[in-house]
């Protein structure tokens, strides 16, 4: 992802969300705009923050949000029936994800606390946006035809 697309990504509001990033189900919309409002939070405040237990606390909130979010659409996925290549290609994007965050974490468990974050970030918010511009929106025929399925 470009540099241009990352700063579009850090200037999002909820108004921009409602009409970029919805697909047209209530727990994975939902699901979506705290994984925003986490991301957004971390961009607003990244000038200040430091890598201290306040930052890996947001990390830690950020994967654990991801795993079950991507539990809830691969099951949704198949709900719906999507073609089998388009639930394998998901599904590794998802994998990949959360082992680049992963990653990430143990990475970043060998920086010094105390150590300022700026732009330390970006990657997680591109791997995200990214992710939703080029999987999740494919999700959104296969809800269009199946607007009969119910949700718990």
């Amino acid at each position: 992802m470009d540099s241009e697309h990352i700063v579009l990504f850090r200037k999002l509001k909820m108004t921009d969300y409602k009409k970029d990033f919805k697909i047209g189900n209530m727990r994975l919309d939902s699901q979506h705009e705290k994984l925003l409002n986490i991301l957004i939070y971390l961009a607003e405040k990244e000038e200040k923050l430091l890598l201290d237990d306040e930052a890996m606390e947001y990390i830690n909130d950020l994967m654990h949000l991801l795993t079950i979010h991507f539990h809830d659409e691969e099951e949704l996925m198949h709900v719906l029936h999507m073609d089998d290549s388009e639930i394998h290609a998901h599904t590794a994007a998802h994998q990949q994800i959360l082992k680049e965050l992963t990653d990430f974490y143990y990475n970043l468990m060998t920086i010094s606390k105390g150590t300022p974050v700026k732009n330390i970030f970006a990657s997680i918010e591109a791997w995200i946006y990214k992710h939703m511009v080029t999987f999740d929106i494919k999700m959104i025929p296969y809800l269009h035809h199946r607007a009969s399925y119910s949700e718990e």
